[in-house]
């Protein structure tokens, strides 16, 4: 089960908002007024910023992963593949984001620029994530 206190706890100005819902500042940028939205379903946290900022950014930004929102998925051979619980626009907004970093390391390296050791790390992070969303996407 998702440890929701653990979440909560990391957050500034929550809020409950109802049953299993709450709204918060979102730590992944400067929030002036609380833009987080959360909610537990069953055993899982979905995320959802309104500024626009990824999950993964927004639970990294508080020490976490997606693996703490999420229960492990156990799948035993025979039955049917798990289907994804990640809601599709939050999938779409992380690809999207992770793939304009992808974008501008090409443009940069396209005009003959050589990426610095900081930005050359962070084209291979927003690779691994990207190959990471295309297996939740598989599944």
């Amino acid at each position: 089960m998702a440890d929701v206190n653990r979440l909560l706890d990391q957050l500034d100005k929550v809020k409950k908002t109802g049953t299993d819902r709450y709204i918060a500042r979102c730590p992944a940028h400067a929030d002036k007024s609380p833009s987080l939205t959360i909610r537990f379903n069953d055993d899982k946290i979905l995320l959802h910023c309104f500024g626009g900022c990824a999950v993964d950014a927004v639970v990294s930004a508080i020490g976490l992963t997606l693996s703490d929102l999420m229960p492990d998925r156990v799948n035993f051979e025979g039955t049917k593949p798990i289907k994804s619980k990640i809601p599709a626009s939050d999938l779409l907004a992380f690809i999207h984001f992770e793939a304009t970093i992808v974008m501008l390391s090409a443009g940069d390296m396209i005009a003959g620029n050589t990426l610095s050791d900081t930005s050359f790390l962070r084209l291979r992070l927003a690779h691994e994530r990207l190959e990471g969303a295309v297996q939740e996407c598989c599944r």
